[in-house]
Formats: structure tokens, C-alpha cells, sequence
């Protein structure tokens, strides 16, 4: 099926690549223990609703990514990505999301952790081009389904 058929206008395969790219390291970095690494995917003023609460900014982001429980452990599993050109510097995207949580981390006597459905939801994503490339200007976490 072409973009044609979807109504969704050409996007150039490198912003795709790039704003897909930030929508994977997001999810990255916060599952591999690098969250402070999340604030540099935003724009200066960018915008993360999760839960009810809004974080604008960097210094909100740092400071929410620097609270995550050091032993909590969580895997981000995201699929069916649209993307929709609103200008050539502007991309709004769709990502559904299933968020797999364990607090504790496994220890050498329990190699097979278990993990609980935390939520399943969508990203609303909105990408800007920066002089620094592409970044996230906003990013709200929609639960569709949670625990």
C-alpha cells in the first residue's frame, strides 16, 4: 500500500529515519539506564505528558529522568509508527507502545525475571528540525489499556 492510498503525504526517508530513530532511543535509554540521555532527544522547551503530569523543558526532564527508581526495570516494545509531514520541518507521528515492568532487578539466583503489562498505548509525537538535527517538541504517553 503507497503513502497515496494512506492520504499521508512523502515523507524524505532520512526525516523518517531520524524521527524513528528518536522514538527508539527514547525508549533506549530509559531501558537501558541511561534516562538522563533522554533530555538531549527534546528541543530546549520540549514537552513529555506521561501520567498526568507535564514536564516542559530540560531542566523538568533531567530532574523526572534523574527520580527513576534505580532498580526498576522496564522494557519498551513499540510497533506500528505513522508519521504524518506537516511541513518540511515538522512531523507528527503516532508509535503504539506495550511497557513491561519489574522492580529489582535480576540477581544471579533468578536469571529469568518476571515482568508485569504495565500499560499499552500510543506516543503522540511531535518532531521539529533544529539546527541540530531533528528533535522531540512534544511527546504525550496516551494509556490505552493500563494497570
Amino acid at each position: 500500500m503507497s503513502h497515496d492510498a494512506l492520504n499521508l503525504p512523502r515523507i524524505p526517508e532520512a526525516d523518517r529515519g531520524d524521527c524513528q530513530a528518536l522514538i527508539h532511543a527514547f525508549c533506549h535509554f530509559i531501558d537501558h539506564g541511561e534516562a538522563p540521555k533522554v533530555v538531549g532527544l527534546f528541543t530546549d522547551d520540549g514537552v513529555f505528558d506521561r501520567k498526568g503530569a507535564v514536564l516542559r523543558g530540560h531542566a523538568a526532564l533531567a530532574e523526572a529522568m534523574a527520580k527513576r527508581p534505580p532498580g526498576m526495570v522496564t522494557r519498551h516494545v513499540c510497533s506500528n509508527i505513522v508519521l504524518r509531514a506537516e511541513s518540511p520541518d515538522r512531523i507528527v507521528g503516532t508509535t503504539a507502545f506495550l511497557l513491561l515492568r519489574r522492580d529489582g532487578a535480576a540477581t544471579a539466583a533468578d536469571t529469568s525475571p518476571t515482568a508485569c503489562l504495565e500499560a499499552v498505548g500510543d506516543f503522540e509525537d511531535v518532531f521539529v528540525r533544529t539546527p541540530a538535527g531533528w528533535r522531540i517538541a512534544s511527546r504525550k504517553a496516551v494509556p490505552v489499556f493500563a494497570r
